[in-house]
């Protein structure tokens, strides 16, 4: 059967959307490209039936999936769609990320036929797993793509990616605020394009109950004029650096 392949991803900073282009590109034909980062564009779910294929990806937060996001993956429906799981995390582990976007979406109608796990350069700084993903892990999600065509000549089958169940304690967020230095220039790109809508129209005041710390806009500023200060953060920060530089992690295949 022929089906409509119906990519969707949220990326905040850029590296699932990298990822998953590449893999599409393997595919030769995507008939639909869902960027699910704007908030506007997560107000409606995604419907599908047997016809479709939908290939999602999604970041890894402390090994699960933004709660966020996870939230808004239970309004899709499905009616034996075949799904094709992808996440991208910061060089630590994707632990049960996968596992929590199967059985949510397996629930709502959907076949987890395969599933990936990239690194991309963390949401915290880019000093771990820095510019990545790269020409190696761009190789390896075109190689996943060709894979792909293999499985979607098949029937559907469920497959179980690791994980386990109960699922780890998602993220517990601080208030670790994003400050606004004086050089920055407002230009609006931060306000603009925050995927929660959690910063003010002046770019500087941030509701804590929104921001995920994604960092979208510390990394997106032309001027570097965001950036998280508080020392408890700092310090957490340079011992996470050198732990999770100390091996480079691979990008694995579930097929």
């Amino acid at each position: 059967m022929k089906r409509k392949i119906k990519l969707a991803f949220f990326s905040a900073a850029g590296t699932t959307k990298k990822v998953i282009l590449e893999l599409a590109r393997a595919l030769d034909l995507v008939d639909e490209i869902i960027d699910l980062t704007p908030k506007d564009n997560r107000n409606q779910p995604l419907i599908l039936d047997d016809k479709d294929l939908l290939i999602l990806g999604l970041p890894v937060y402390a090994g699960r999936l933004p709660s966020f996001l996870a939230d808004y993956l239970k309004s899709f429906r499905g009616d034996r769609t075949p799904l094709v799981s992808l996440v991208v995390y910061g060089n630590r582990a994707f632990d049960d990320a996968l596992v929590e976007l199967k059985d949510i979406l397996e629930e709502r109608g959907f076949i987890n036929i395969a599933a990936a796990a990239f690194i991309g350069e963390h949401s915290y700084t880019r000093d771990i797993a820095t510019s990545r993903p790269d020409k190696s892990d761009l190789d390896l999600a075109y190689e996943f793509g060709l894979k792909l065509k293999e499985v979607l000549i098949k029937e559907p089958t469920s497959i179980n990616p690791p994980g386990t169940r109960p699922y780890r304690p998602g993220m517990v967020y601080k208030d670790y605020k994003i400050e606004t230095s004086q050089a920055c220039i407002d230009c609006g790109l931060c306000s603009r394009d925050c995927p929660r809508q959690a910063l003010a129209a002046n770019n500087r005041d941030i509701d804590l109950g929104l921001c995920v710390l994604c960092s979208r806009c510390i990394k997106a500023c032309p001027v570097g004029a965001k950036a998280i200060l508080d020392e408890d953060f700092q310090s957490f920060l340079k011992d996470f650096t050198a732990k999770l530089n100390k091996t480079r992690l691979e990008p694995e295949f579930f097929l």
